[in-house]
């Protein structure tokens, strides 16, 4: 029903519905937005098929991943304090088009990009393995 604001209010009892029998279900706010709200608790809000978002999608609070996460892109960052791998193995090229592709670790240290000493660990050629400082962190070669 409209109520006497113009809002669109659906009442009920134990479960409401909205249903699109054919086509899409639009819902749009110009002046504001779009609030998904339910009980506290388990699945308060519960999306049953796919989920997507065109744009960004920020989380305010917590997020937990019951299952597998997939991140398809070039770059992840995580801006993250501490960072804690449970598994043994961290698999660096994994995928690599080539073979004998050059991979490895890099640490950064100091107070300014400019002073920091990075230093790093990785594969330099035909097997072998070395440790030392790099000049440029973006160049992709130790």
């Amino acid at each position: 029903m409209v109520n006497a604001g113009g809002a669109v209010e659906v009442v009920g009892g134990a479960a409401s519905k909205i249903v699109a029998t054919a086509g899409d279900l639009v819902v749009s706010s110009s002046a504001g937005k779009l609030i998904l709200s339910g009980a506290s608790g388990d699945d308060s809000v519960h999306v049953q098929s796919d989920f997507k978002v065109d744009g960004t999608f920020t989380i305010a609070g917590s997020l937990t991943v019951p299952g597998d996460l997939t991140v398809n892109g070039t770059t992840t960052t995580l801006d993250t304090t501490n960072l804690n791998v449970q598994d043994k193995f961290i698999f660096l090229a994994d995928g690599a088009q080539a073979l004998n592709t050059n991979a490895g670790l890099l640490f950064s240290s100091g107070s300014s990009v400019a002073a920091r000493p990075d230093i790093a660990v990785g594969r330099l050629a035909n097997d072998s393995w070395g440790i030392g400082s790099i000049a440029n962190p973006n160049s992709g070669t130790l």
